[in-house]
């Protein structure tokens, strides 16, 4: 890879399950993304106010629906990370 960087916690979780990044920087790591993400929407809440839907990807299909195919595409990469690493 050109850099160990990666900001998905999905990515992280599944380094940390296949032993390639320690289990001691599970949390940190998913703590910091998180965090990062927080101040990343409060600081577009500062810099745009409260719009509705922006940036919001919204289902065209049933909620159950939605929520398995995030499943899939998040176990696909998951999958991805680990054969490319």
């Amino acid at each position: 890879p050109v850099s160990g960087a990666h900001i998905n916690p999905a990515v992280t979780l599944a380094l940390g399950l296949r032993g390639q990044l320690p289990r001691a920087a599970i949390a940190p790591y998913l703590t910091a993304q998180l965090v990062g993400a927080g101040l990343a929407v409060s600081a577009l809440y500062v810099v745009i106010g409260p719009v509705a839907r922006f940036g919001v990807t919204v289902p065209s299909v049933p909620l159950a629906a939605a929520f398995a195919i995030e499943a899939a595409y998040t176990a696909v990469l998951g999958a991805s990370v680990g054969l490319l690493h």
